[in-house]
């Protein structure tokens, strides 16, 4: 079986289009590179959240305080910093993509504040902010409680960092 192959379909059609818009004459070993990259950005997700003591969830209230960072199914991740007003549910957002998509921004940030609950296989749906809405989520951690709003803030700000530089590796990597 190909690593494409075991990917969820979701991430085949996107990468598919991808392959498909490039400038490859071999769709297929095209695609299988991009497989074996966006896997490597999967590993390196959750390598990176465990590192920092961040914990998986399936779903995550609108209304939780603390830090959160998401992975959408095209590679994009969503970091958003513990909350700030409590009565509207303000707070800082990032958003960068780190693929090859070119119909998204490369990277946004600014105040903002979800809509909906964050939940996998959904979309990130916000009220106000940077974005409006994300491609689904496929994880979503969140920063423990037992870490002060300084130290989840910083442990965000590390972790979008250090996966930006190796999503971006791996990107130079598949284009090798």
């Amino acid at each position: 079986m190909s690593q494409f192959d075991e990917l969820p379909a979701e991430v085949q059609s996107q990468i598919k289009a991808l392959a498909k818009s490039s400038e490859s004459s071999d769709i297929e070993e095209t695609c299988e590179k991009m497989a074996e990259g966006w896997l490597e950005k999967m590993k390196a997700f959750e390598d990176e959240i465990s590192a920092k003591g961040l914990v998986e969830e399936e779903e995550i209230s609108k209304n939780d305080k603390n830090a959160i960072i998401a992975l959408t199914y095209s590679g994009s991740f969503i970091n958003l910093f513990p909350v700030e007003n409590e009565g509207d549910g303000t707070r800082k957002i990032g958003y960068k993509s780190i693929g090859m998509r070119t119909n998204v921004p490369d990277a946004t940030e600014g105040d903002g504040a979800l809509e909906e609950d964050l939940k996998i296989d959904s979309p990130a749906v916000f009220a106000s902010g940077p974005i409006q809405k994300t491609s689904k989520l496929y994880k979503i951690a969140v920063c423990p409680s037992t870490m002060d709003e300084e130290e989840q803030a910083m442990t965000i700000i590390e972790t979008a960092d250090n996966l930006a530089e190796e999503f971006t590796r791996i990107n130079q990597d598949i284009q090798e």
